[in-house]
Parts: C-alpha cells; structure tokens; sequence
C-alpha cells in the first residue's frame, strides 16, 4: 500500500502478452492477442499474468458472446433482473 497525502493507495497489476515467431506473426496479430490475454487476466481477478493461447481466445469469444446476448436480452425485455 501506498499513502498519499492522508489516504490508502493500493495498487494492483494484470497482464497480458503473446510470443511468435518471425516472420510468420505480424506486429498487429501479436498486439491483439496481448490484449485479448490481458482481458482474460482482468476477468480472473487482480495479480493476474496470462500468455496468450488458442484456449485463452477460444474462452475470451465465448465471454463475449454471452456478454452480448445478455445485453441484447435486457435491451429487449427478454430477460427480467430482479434485486432483493
């Protein structure tokens, strides 16, 4: 923890990254596979550190699926949530 100016700062780190091999993995598809790693940290919680593989994308396409149809579901009165 850090204490800056009276309050209590914690700071937590997740990460993400993916490795190729030249020159078959452009610079773009590296990124975009980091960055779906990282996203995958984050939903694990914090402290997280994932390397990007076929597992990891096929779980990030299915989060998102279902992070859309709930979505689309609310939107369109499909799906009722009730809070007690």
């Amino acid at each position: 923890p850090l204490l800056l100016q009276g309050h209590r700062i914690v700071l937590t780190v997740s990460q993400g990254a993916a490795a190729g091999q030249a020159p078959v993995s452009s610079a773009k598809l590296l990124l975009q596979q980091a960055r779906t790693a990282l996203a995958q940290a984050k939903r694990r919680g914090t402290q997280q550190s994932l390397l990007f593989t076929p597992e990891i994308e096929q779980r990030h396409r299915r989060d998102l699926a279902l992070e859309f149809q709930l979505k689309y579901a609310l939107e369109n009165n499909e799906i009722q949530v009730d809070y007690l």
